[in-house]
């Protein structure tokens, strides 16, 4: 089968280009039926959710059909953001799961991506899988049984059910007289974070809900500052509180203070992080934050400020999950985490992957029972400022160019931490640069105690990094 890479990527356990002659209903049946075949061996289960692009129906029955052509099982959760899908699969232990999204790309464009068991993922190489199973599969697999769904379930209702459940809805409602806008960008989350922080008690303003009249996205999805200015103005004309803002999955939360900035999930969850160790009991549990090579410094300060032990995978994650699952098991263990730029912060004990709208509950109930605005509240935690920065990537010489730069690094006597291609350096508790190759860029990512420090290392890396590239 041809290929035109422009419109379609097939890579490790995912699909993603344009929809179209290329992303069609047959590629599709045929990747699911190949992914089901694999799948059978382990589980016949599988869970299936995307986020509200038009083509994502298409998707979903083009999914669903191959799959029942081979024999699996299919909960079909249909509009439904990222969060909740993850924490679904986890609640129900269902073993494979197929998410439809791509939640920062334009409206024509979309992802199909194939999980499995907790981890979420796995090594199977979609495209060789592809070029060995497809003569198996094209003997084809034609079950009798074609409506082989799952026990329905309602995903919305169940997520804020059992969200609402971790929380004191009666002491926050009787406190709570905030007035708040939710931004979700015309995507899923349209249905969750309204309906939440009204059960809190909030007073609710939604604008983007929808898709506009051409069936277009009707801001910029990625939930940053310049393309959130409709919200702002609207915080502003409202003389509202606070504002919540999502992409098209609800995969990230941006919040809008009443200083009118824009605060990401990190600073967010290290609100939330001081909140729970000032009210801690001396005694009662033992606190630990796992930190990755992308974390924010601020929760390495926020660990030292309350004494509790703060563990660092700079290599291999696989042991670290276990023994995050260890800790989650036991009743004495209280367990945070922060995957940093590759993940985003992570409260365990509720949901294993990032989790805006826990971190929407979990802000509206600091708030109410401070009294206190966000712009009051920001200033007690740890100040750090960050600074990025893009540079081509070579993809052929990218190993090399790692390699000279790690070196270079070692030589001026910086200690580096290295996981693949992707570096981390800096001064304790001060500063770090990040290095992260994505497909078409090498990211520089710097985060230090002033602004202008961390815009000095980040171009000084950048700089360092170009030269190197010249000169290979």
């Amino acid at each position: 089968m041809q290929m035109d890479k422009k419109d379609l990527i097939l890579k490790l356990n995912e699909i993603k280009g344009t929809i179209g002659n290329k992303i069609n209903p047959s590629l599709i049946k045929d990747i699911a039926a190949i992914y089901g075949l694999w799948l059978r061996d382990k589980s016949n289960k599988v869970i299936i959710g995307r986020d509200t692009r038009p083509s994502g129906e298409l998707i979903e029955n083009a999914l669903i059909e191959g799959l029942h052509s081979v024999g699996c099982k299919v909960n079909n959760l249909g509009i439904c953001p990222t969060p909740i899908f993850f924490y679904l699969k986890s609640k129900f232990n269902i073993k494979g799961g197929i998410l439809i999204s791509d939640s920062n790309k334009p409206i024509d464009w979309n992802k199909i991506k194939l999980y499995i068991d907790e981890d979420f993922s796995f090594n199977l190489e979609l495209k060789d899988k592809y070029r060995t199973q497809n003569k198996e599969y094209s003997k084809r697999y034609d079950y009798i049984q074609k409506n082989q769904i799952l026990q329905d379930i309602n995903p919305i209702s169940t997520y804020i059910n059992d969200l609402l459940d971790k929380f004191n809805i009666e002491k926050i409602r009787s406190l709570n007289n905030l007035r708040v806008i939710v931004d979700p960008g015309g995507g899923a989350g349209k249905y969750v974070t309204p309906k939440i922080l009204e059960r809190l008690g909030c007073e609710v303003l939604v604008i983007n809900k929808d898709l506009d009249k051409n069936s277009e996205f009707p801001r910029e999805l990625k939930p940053i500052k310049e393309n959130l200015k409709e919200s702002i103005l609207a915080l502003w004309k409202g003389n509202l509180d606070v504002g919540f803002t999502h992409d098209s999955d609800a995969n990230k939360l941006t919040v809008i203070g009443d200083d009118f900035e824009c605060y990401s999930e990190d600073v967010m969850s290290a609100l939330i992080i001081d909140d729970y160790l000032k009210h801690k009991d001396k005694g009662d549990k033992k606190f630990i934050f796992f930190t990755n090579l992308a974390s924010s410094l601020r929760f390495e300060i926020l660990a030292e400020r309350y004494n509790i032990q703060i563990l660092k995978s700079y290599g291999e994650n696989k042991y670290f999950k276990q023994r995050m699952d260890e800790l989650l098991k036991k009743e004495d263990y209280f367990v945070f985490s922060s995957e940093g730029l590759f993940g985003g912060p992570v409260f365990p004990f509720f949901n294993k992957v990032r989790d805006g709208f826990f971190i929407s509950a979990k802000l509206v109930e600091i708030l109410a029972k401070s009294g206190k605005k966000l712009s009051k509240l920001i200033p007690r935690l740890p100040k750090f400022y960050s600074y990025e920065e893009k540079i081509p990537a070579i993809k052929q010489k990218l190993d090399f160019i790692i390699k000279r730069f790690c070196d270079e690094l070692i030589k001026e006597g910086e200690i580096v931490n290295k996981i693949g291609n992707n570096l981390r350096f800096g001064h304790e508790k001060d500063w770090f640069v990040l290095i992260y190759p994505s497909k078409h860029y090498i990211k520089v990512y710097s985060e230090a105690r002033r602004d202008s420090l961390a815009r000095l290392y980040c171009e000084a890396t950048t700089e360092l990094l170009k030269l190197i590239i010249s000169k290979s």
